[in-house]
């Protein structure tokens, strides 16, 4: 496994929208709304604690559930050589966010940090 160095997140507001319309099924975004969700957006970002890891496995390390791609071919009818896995986090910070404003009953923020999350 190698680090990727230097991972930064950074947080769209547009993408956090997204969350919220699936979350609350609500398709209304009022100014309020709005104002709210980039204040969060600032607050979080202190928060934030990335770490990205990859690895990349050839034919003979790859695990046996991916055995499918070693015949799948791109456009140009090459075959892959090998395969690269991903993981990233975040942090535990906006999950513990979380949990205060939910102890303390704050509905509205707490839907806008999980889809922040």
């Amino acid at each position: 496994m190698k680090k990727i160095r230097k991972f930064r997140v950074q947080a769209r507001s547009n993408v956090v929208y997204r969350g919220l319309k699936a979350l609350t099924g609500s398709t209304l975004m009022t100014p309020e709304l709005e104002k709210a969700v980039e204040a969060e957006i600032q607050k979080t970002n202190a928060l934030f604690s990335t770490a990205a890891l990859y690895n990349t496995l050839g034919h003979k390390e790859a695990p046996e559930w991916v055995a499918f791609l070693w015949d799948q071919a791109n456009e140009a009818g090459v075959k892959p050589v090998a395969v690269t896995f991903y993981t990233a986090t975040i942090g535990p910070g906006i999950e513990e966010e979380l949990g205060d404003s939910l102890t303390r009953g704050e509905a509205l923020r707490s839907q806008i940090l999980t889809a922040l999350g």
